[in-house]
């Protein structure tokens, strides 16, 4: 099994369908073979970073997060997650008009910001709730 975890990368560039086969080949693995959970565990890991194809890495996520058994393994799987997507956020920030806001162009304000959400309300209609946040950063 090692090998086919160490090299199931080696297709990546060529096509996605057999890099696709194998990391699923391998989540049935995991799930049939419990004893083996924790090496292939570490071992998608250990190759998250490396992956490109979208729905390899939408399979090894899953396997990821369905198999992290231990309070280590979670902050393994969260680290490994972190590290491969970057600083967060991984969004556009909004504006209240709905506009996507540049973060380099504007510097940082301490004013509050406003949130509106729509609720839906115990008679089954349907609000907005508005909340304010203060995040900006307080020197003491």
């Amino acid at each position: 099994m090692s090998p086919l975890i160490e090299n199931f990368l080696k297709f990546e560039g060529k096509s996605t369908f057999p890099s696709l086969e194998t990391i699923i080949f391998i989540r049935e693995v995991i799930e049939v073979h419990k004893e083996h959970r924790s090496a292939i565990f570490q071992k998608i890991c250990e190759r998250f970073s490396q992956i490109k194809a979208h729905l390899v890495i939408r399979v090894a996520l899953w396997i990821i997060g369905e198999y992290a058994e231990s309070l280590q393994e979670a902050q393994q799987a969260f680290t490994t997650v972190k590290k491969s997507i970057g600083s967060l956020p991984i969004y556009p920030a909004f504006t209240l008009d709905n506009t996507a806001e540049e973060h380099e162009s504007k510097p940082e304000t301490d004013k509050p910001r406003e949130i509106t959400k729509t609720v839906i309300l115990p008679d089954g209609s349907y609000g907005t709730q508005t909340f304010i946040v203060d995040d900006a950063k307080k020197v003491a």
